[in-house]
């Protein structure tokens, strides 16, 4: 199951996400695998699954734009092929378990993007001591 507390959103209450083949996630709270906030995901095959949820091997949650067909459990879509289920598109119909959907059940996703770049704490904080 998502946790849908541990992510964030865009203005429009889609889910903020990245390429996790680019981007692979650095935490994994409650099978939600993230990168600074953002979903990881990524549009490979799953290697491993856990409560029914496709993942990589390296913990990006396995996705497609494809038609959801089943859903796992928790609600969550899945394609014919396993994958997560998702849209960029089409509007929010409805909330599940703080998660955006489709009126055709898949989970609202924005464009994926870059994780913000972290500076260093020497680039920020102390600066103001000098």
């Amino acid at each position: 199951m998502l946790n849908a507390s541990m992510l964030l959103y865009d203005a429009t209450g889609r889910i903020r996400n990245a390429n996790g083949a680019i981007y692979p996630p650095t935490d994994f709270n409650g099978g939600t695998p993230t990168v600074q906030g953002l979903l990881a995901v990524s549009s490979s095959a799953a290697q491993a699954y856990n409560n029914g949820l496709p993942y990589r091997d390296s913990g990006a949650l396995s996705a497609s734009g494809s038609a959801a067909s089943s859903s796992a459990p928790g609600g969550i879509p899945l394609t014919v092929s396993g994958l997560v289920a998702y849209d960029t598109v089409s509007a929010i119909a409805y909330w599940h378990c703080g998660l955006p959907f489709t009126s055709t059940g898949r989970l609202c996703f924005a464009t994926a993007e870059a994780p913000a770049s972290l500076k260093g704490f020497s680039n920020g904080f102390s600066s103001g001591f000098n």
